[in-house]
């Protein structure tokens, strides 16, 4: 097989959202918006390097950088689970 280096390879962290914060019961369009939230604050130098593509169940963030999928997936699995991310909710 040979590898197209003019195709753009993308790397994804994808979030499930029967693993959320168990108290949290909306749709992936809103935990999007939590985690937009959640890197500006604390992730901000890999802000720039991220696309979202949300669904009803789930969160996906893609990257054309390996290391910012692995950064991305390892400080957003500390997090997303836990009461203070909670802080990043906003009600309507």
């Amino acid at each position: 097989m040979k590898f197209d280096d003019s195709f753009p390879v993308n790397y994804s962290v994808t979030l499930d959202q029967m693993y959320y914060y168990k108290d949290l019961l909306f749709d992936g369009y809103s935990y999007e918006e939590l985690f937009k939230l959640y890197i500006e604050d604390n992730l901000s130098h890999l802000s720039n390097d991220i696309q979202y593509d949300s669904e009803n169940g789930m969160v996906c963030l893609y990257t054309k950088e390996e290391e910012t999928a692995e950064e991305l997936a390892y400080e957003l699995s500390k997090v997303y689970k836990t009461k203070e991310f909670l802080k990043y909710r906003i009600d309507i």
